[in-house]
């Protein structure tokens, strides 16, 4: 019968300790119970999957339905008659498409030996997993540029191929609103508050609130605030490096984002789906002497309303 990792970090460290197949090696697909612990473990260790839409689904398809932040619904409609329309919350026909992807990761010997007195060991395996599993999340959510990836080939088989992140589907979409960052370069530099003003000028009135957000690289969130801190009577922002606000609109450093791109959006207009099918293998490994984890599910990124999205960057 398999044993739990603390147990095996008992048994390792025995004089005389030998593990075997039989006590390691465990897999299937996880109970939903334990499926959605992972998932709200994953969403916890990224500050961005922490405020965007999160979606859940046991289907591989489902439609998206982001509802928090559309406006303008309400009818009247006399008794005894039918409404001449559905409400319509703007994102009729967006769908997530969920593909599959693994992580392949391992717990060493050595490690298991070290921390076989902590009675937290299988949870602190376990978060470190789901660590590794949503800087790849997050970073695909804004690195993805298609969904067509094939192992071994030397163009399809990158990482960037796996999904489509949210700027990419920014950029195709022909409803979302874009600004060219190449309008406010003057001498390789750019001017950040002109450009970010006027990607708040493209977003539509109605989706206007505390909700929205502008994502923006490290990078070019650093080269922001020195502009800001050399202005007259500033040089208090030049020395912290903090401007948590532009014109109201608190801004999101996002490590991950390509340079010289910058989302302005409610967060919830950004969907990270996940099915809810979650397999988990763990597998003795004694000539690499590690125990190796599979964690393979799906996801998909989708944007709900691409009216209420604006995105800056190099257009042309």
């Amino acid at each position: 019968m398999a044993k739990t990792l603390r147990e095996l970090a008992v048994e390792i460290a025995k004089a005389d300790g030998a593990l075997t197949p039989e006590m390691v090696n465990v897999g299937g697909t996880l109970r939903a119970e334990q499926s959605n612990k992972w998932i709200n473990l994953i969403v916890s260790k990224s500050p961005i999957l922490s405020l965007v839409t999160v979606d859940r689904s046991s289907k591989l398809k489902k439609d998206v339905n982001v509802r928090e932040f559309i406006t303008g619904v309400l009818q009247r409609v006399p008794q005894g008659t039918e409404p001449s329309k559905s409400t319509s919350f703007a994102n009729v026909g967006k769908e997530l498409d969920m593909k599959a992807a693994q992580l392949y990761s391992y717990i060493t010997f050595d490690y298991l030996r070290d921390n076989k007195d902590k009675p937290n060991l299988e949870n602190e395996a376990a978060a470190y997993l789901a660590e590794v599993y949503a800087r790849d999340i997050t970073k695909l959510a804004f690195v993805g540029e298609n969904d067509d990836y094939l192992d071994g080939d030397p163009t399809k088989g990158k990482f960037e191929r796996l999904n489509k992140g949210w700027p990419q589907l920014m950029k195709e979409a022909s409803g979302s609103h874009k600004v060219n960052i190449s309008d406010y370069i003057t001498g390789g530099a750019v001017s950040w508050t002109a450009f970010m003003n006027a990607m708040i000028a493209e977003m539509p009135a109605v989706y206007k609130s505390d909700k929205c957000r502008l994502l923006m690289n490290s990078s070019d969130y650093e080269d922001y605030c020195y502009q800001v801190g050399n202005l007259n009577g500033a040089v208090g922002i030049l020395i912290s490096g903090q401007v948590k606000e532009f014109l109201g609109y608190k801004i999101e450093v996002v490590p991950d984002m390509p340079q010289q791109t910058v989302i302005f959006t409610p967060l919830a207009n950004l969907v990270y789906g996940v099915n809810t099918t979650v397999e988990k293998y763990r597998e003795l490994k004694g000539t690499k002497r590690v125990i190796d984890y599979t964690y393979d599910s799906a996801f998909d990124y989708q944007v709900a309303v691409d009216d209420a999205a604006v995105i800056g960057y190099a257009t042309a």
